[in-house]
């Protein structure tokens, strides 16, 4: 419109790119706007406008307003970027009218914005990390462990989450798949539903599994006793036939005390206890941890059980007054 040729004044299609029609005063667009598809009349501010000197002596020349109304229909794809640049403009410019001033994003609004989506987007990433194992939880894979190690058709046990990869232990190989660490299972983990299912039907692994023992020492650590293995509580004596590896087992110095103990002597449960000094449930969950690895033998306490057994009494001998007596009553 500033081509050098003399448009009237008039309602045009915005130059900016807005979907709207601006008011061109014959010399300079302004403030006006309107509807693509009204009928809108020449706004009064720039009819009756005084501040051009020579508006009174050209009025009489000037032609008509014109009012162009364009297309109804959506510009095109191609004309979408110049109206985005177009109204990018307009935000960087200030108006002579209101004396508003549209501020471009600063570097610093921009980072804290990156920042805050960050944020944001961080709790979604490690969802499934925010609720630990129930003890329910441990109880039943302790439970689900130990009947799949006594059972003939040798299950595999799973314990599946909802929004992460399910673990799949078989006591049989000895081994244990999971996408995580194992340091998140006690920790960072959602807590998940136990199976036990047949080997057909397990989830078939293309690649080799981990060793099982620092998982199950895991469990046994969080189960409680009501968990346990029920061989603890038969009066057997146990002893190693294996050592664990415990550096890669969290302990503490009671546990390798009565490891040590168990390397040395065949133990009952309660005697393990009274030798550590440490509670017989502790002993328990030392034993019932150490007999899933596979890492104890254990015998029968055939001494014990005989010792409970009450002697036969024996018939009195007779004496020589009770053979006189016999012989002579006859």
């Amino acid at each position: 419109m500033t081509d050098g040729t003399d448009v009237p004044a008039g309602w045009y299609r915005d130059p900016l790119g807005g979907e709207h029609l601006r008011w061109w005063d014959a010399n300079s667009w302004t403030e006006h706007i309107a509807q693509l598809d009204s009928s809108p009349q020449p706004p009064t501010s720039s009819v009756n406008s005084s501040t051009n000197p020579f508006d009174t002596a050209s009025t009489a020349r000037e032609p008509e307003v014109m009012i162009i109304h364009p297309s109804s229909s959506k510009r095109s794809t191609r004309n979408a970027g110049v109206g985005t640049s177009a109204s990018a403009a307009v935000g960087n410019t200030t108006s002579d009218d209101s004396g508003t001033v549209i501020e471009e994003p600063t570097r610093a609004s921009i980072k804290a914005a990156a920042a805050a989506a960050a944020a944001a987007e961080e709790p979604r990433k490690s969802g499934f990390s925010d609720i630990a194992l129930t003890v329910e939880t441990w109880n039943k894979l302790n439970r689900a462990i130990t009947d799949a190690v006594n059972s003939p058709t040798e299950p595999l046990v799973e314990l599946r989450f909802a929004d992460a990869p399910t673990l799949v232990i078989d006591p049989r190989g000895c081994a244990y798949w999971w996408a995580d660490s194992l340091d998140n299972l006690a920790t960072a983990s959602a807590d998940g539903d136990v199976e036990t299912v047949a080997r057909p039907l397990g989830i078939h692994q293309d690649e080799a599994g981990r060793d099982w023992e620092p998982l199950v020492w895991l469990i046994g650590t969080h189960a409680q006793p009501d968990s346990f293995d029920p061989l603890s509580l038969s009066g057997a004596r146990f002893k190693l036939r294996r050592w664990p590896n415990l550096t890669t087992l969290s302990h503490t110095t009671e546990q390798m005390g009565m490891t040590a103990m168990l390397g040395a002597a065949y133990l009952t449960v309660t005697e393990l206890a009274s030798l550590a000094k440490v509670d017989v449930d502790e002993a328990r969950r030392l034993i019932s941890t150490f007999e899933l690895m596979g890492l104890l033998t254990h015998t029968v306490d055939t001494i014990a059980e005989e010792a409970r057994q009450p002697l036969a009494a024996q018939p009195a001998k007779e004496g020589i007054f009770s053979r006189l007596k016999a012989r002579f009553s006859r």
